[in-house]
């Protein structure tokens, strides 16, 4: 989906969300493991 200004901001973080988590993925990284890394509870993440 390409974020364009058309969108809600909700869709828009729905779809950022979405990407980040992708990416997470890839590097193989957990939620809990993303969140020790920076700093920060993995509710925060």
């Amino acid at each position: 989906m390409d974020i364009t200004t058309q969108l809600s901001d909700g869709a828009i973080l729905t779809e950022l969300g979405a990407r980040i988590g992708r990416c997470r993925v890839d590097l193989g990284l957990t939620q809990a493991a993303l969140a020790r890394q920076a700093g920060v509870s993995k509710h925060t993440l």
